[in-house]
């Protein structure tokens, strides 16, 4: 998700998008606070959307919350709000204050990182020097990479809605106090002291960032682009008393309702898997019992993931998923094929 547009000057802020391998350097500015909306209407990890496009709309959903909870995000502040802290010549660290509820446009959005926001610059004395005066004429800025914060657990939401303080409200760039602020939920994974044009002078990353670093070079290797991981459902068979129910049988909607529910159930699952291992692809094949019938645990088939910690998430996610209370469909059990991939 990309946005053409420019940020009014009382803004001061730059807020970009990147591919998740390399910083684009077309990256396109966010304008206003309405894209940070955007980017929070996909904060809950289950879309709420309901009607007779019900399955069509959550799955739709799902694909656009799991490519932002994987997109690397920037924010370049500008001198007027970089806070040099000083240089330490005995550890030769040059440390700028970062981002902490920091107000992002009029005062109603917000950033905030999970961990402390002091960053440390590895440079000379005599760079710090300049860094320095750079800053205090105006020509530096501080650029900011980012995941959202439901990149390691996608059952957690990635912004948060809250009661603005007294503060906030009074300094709200707005005609009107702000009572609620929207704070974007954050892990930082590096920054660069930058001029200008873009072009940094110094850099930091956190171990997060150097992992997230380290994994996604690795993914690239004899590859054009990074792989994005996706589960797919690419077969379901229905049983019923009488045997095997024809597809014909079985109105398009409910396989697309059964569809979207398995993949936004198991998708957490195979993000924790590549926690673990960055390259982890397979097959998984589940027979699941119609909770009609009792709370019979879902029988695993096939996996060739092999890594227990996914197995049991798998099959206590899929045993969770509640049967429409309308179904009137009679089938004993069905049998769901699903593929874990990158590509």
């Amino acid at each position: 998700m990309n946005w053409i547009r420019t940020l009014p000057a009382a803004c001061a802020l730059l807020v970009t998008m990147t591919s998740a391998a390399t910083r684009v350097e077309a990256a396109e500015p966010i304008r206003s606070g309405h894209d940070v909306d955007e980017i929070c209407r996909f904060s809950a990890p289950i879309s709420q959307d309901v009607g007779e496009d019900e399955a069509r709309a959550r799955r739709a959903y799902q694909l656009n919350r799991r490519r932002l909870a994987q997109e690397v995000m920037e924010i370049t502040v500008p001198s007027m709000h970089l806070a040099i802290i000083g240089y330490d010549r005995v550890t030769g660290v040059l440390s700028v204050s970062g981002l902490r509820d920091k107000a992002l446009f009029e005062g109603q959005h917000f950033l905030r990182f999970r961990e402390g926001c002091v960053l440390h610059f590895d440079v000379s004395e005599e760079r710090a020097r300049d860094l320095i005066a750079r800053s205090q004429l105006g020509s530096i800025g501080l650029r900011i990479g980012f995941l959202l914060g439901a990149h390691d657990d996608y059952d957690k939401p990635f912004c948060a809605s809250e009661a603005a303080t007294a503060t906030e409200s009074a300094s709200a760039q707005v005609e009107a106090q702000v009572e609620a602020k929207t704070v974007l939920l954050a892990d930082l994974l590096y920054a660069h002291l930058v001029e200008s044009d873009g072009q940094a002078l110094a850099t930091y990353q956190s171990e997060l960032g150097h992992q997230l670093h380290l994994r996604r070079v690795s993914q690239a290797v004899g590859a054009a682009s990074r792989a994005v991981p996706r589960v797919e459902v690419t077969s379901l068979t229905w049983v019923v008393p009488a045997g095997q129910l024809d597809d014909s049988d079985t109105p398009h909607a409910y396989h697309s309702w059964w569809r979207g529910e398995l993949e936004a159930a198991v998708y957490p699952c195979y993000l924790r898997g590549l926690g673990k291992n960055g390259r982890l692809q397979g097959a998984f094949v589940l027979r699941v019992a119609s909770s009609q019938g009792g709370a019979t645990p879902p029988e695993v088939m096939l996996d060739t993931l092999q890594v227990d910690e996914v197995t049991s998430c798998i099959v206590e996610r899929v045993q969770a998923i509640a049967q429409p209370q309308n179904d009137t469909r009679r089938w004993t059990h069905f049998k769901a094929t699903m593929l874990f991939k990158l590509n």
